[in-house]
């Protein structure tokens, strides 16, 4: 399991901004999967100053937009979204799986284990907050 925290969180939606700052494209808009593309589509969007929209129902076929995730796991939301819709799409999420079937344009880093990561808005398990707690103690013990 993979626990971060805000400082980490925060330092990759600042990394995956940077990325996009440098290509050259022109979004007219930024959408974040619910639930965990929300916070990361945000910050971006304020960030890049690129408007955020809560649908992609209303979208035109021109419209550039960058779709947001937190993690591309099996790549499947993100295929599914690219199926449905006409508009022009790119993908950005913090971290590819290394199984996922489908390749973000932007990502931040790419996790070549199959370990679960716990985002920081995310509550854990009783259990794995004891877990992770006795362990943090363990160490600066």
């Amino acid at each position: 399991m993979i626990v971060l925290n805000w400082d980490d969180y925060l330092s990759k939606i600042h990394s995956l901004c940077n990325q996009i700052k440098c290509s050259p494209v022109d979004f007219n808009f930024i959408y974040g999967i619910p639930r965990g593309g929300l916070i990361p589509a945000t910050i971006i969007s304020h960030e890049l100053n690129i408007p955020l929209i809560d649908t992609l129902q209303h979208a035109k076929k021109d419209d550039i937009i960058l779709i947001v995730d937190d993690i591309s796991d099996t790549g499947e939301t993100f295929k599914a979204i690219n199926s449905k819709y006409d508009s022009i799409f790119y993908f950005g999420t913090l971290f590819l799986r290394y199984s996922s079937s489908f390749k973000p344009d932007f990502y931040e880093k790419k996790i070549m284990t199959d370990d679960w990561l716990v985002f920081p808005y995310e509550k854990m398990p009783q259990n794995e907050q004891k877990e992770i707690k006795n362990h943090i103690i363990k160490k600066n013990g």
